[in-house]
């Protein structure tokens, strides 16, 4: 709508300094009159380009408006990934052999992010990740976990930061804590975060390919 207005008004100016020197003949005649339509050529110019930069102006601010707009509007949605090694001999050779990291895909930027302990299969192992004051980057955010075996005293910070090189292989210990094994175990991982003041929850699944001896990418 508002560039269909200063569209009328463009066009209604270039007729109105056409017609001009047709309605008012003497005043545009002779030398001054040549003066005088080259002037008035020179303002209307100067009112067509301050109308044109005015629309430029308010279509480039309705659309930031309409962005911000609809990133208020959408409720977080955030996304997990997974970057594994795969294979025995590269999981034993690497110290840090899986990084888990989650990020903003659309919405709000949510706060107080939780993530739900996961159990192993026979219950002898707990993952825990850390929580996140926040996340508001598309990029993904490192997560970091620590696995606690049930029942044995929590580790204080100094000292999971001592044991944290052993952190491949307590990871190993929760994988391998089945008493059957699947082709591929799945864990259910829920993440939940404030969102506005209202609690939300997003549901990922982190699944442990064993012909593989990897994580899958796949989360949904």
């Amino acid at each position: 709508m508002y560039r269909q207005w200063v569209g009328a008004m463009t066009a209604s100016l270039s007729i109105v300094l056409a017609v001009a020197p047709l309605v008012f003949p003497a005043f545009f005649a002779g030398d001054k009159g040549l003066l005088r339509n080259q002037v008035t050529w020179w303002i209307a110019s100067a009112i067509a380009f301050l109308i044109a930069s005015r629309s430029a102006w308010g279509e480039e601010r309705q659309k930031r408006i309409d962005l911000q707009k609809r990133w208020e509007d959408n409720s977080p949605m955030l996304g997990l990934e997974i970057y594994s090694f795969e294979g025995p001999k590269a999981w034993l050779t690497n110290a840090t052999p899986v990084t888990m990291a989650i990020k903003l895909l659309t919405g709000r930027v949510p706060t107080s992010i939780h993530f739900d302990p996961l159990t192993s299969k026979s219950g002898a192992f707990r993952l825990k990740f850390d929580s996140l004051p926040h996340v508001d980057s598309p990029h993904p955010l490192p997560m970091r976990f620590e696995i606690e075996e049930v029942g044995k005293p929590k580790l204080s910070a100094k000292d999971r930061e001592t044991t944290h090189i052993y952190e491949r292989d307590m990871l190993l210990l929760f994988l391998n804590d089945a008493k059957e094994k699947s082709a591929i175990d799945a864990f259910p991982l829920t993440t939940r975060f404030s969102d506005k003041g209202e609690q939300r929850a997003q549901a990922f699944n982190l699944r442990w390919d064993w012909s593989k001896h990897g994580f899958l990418r796949d989360t949904t």
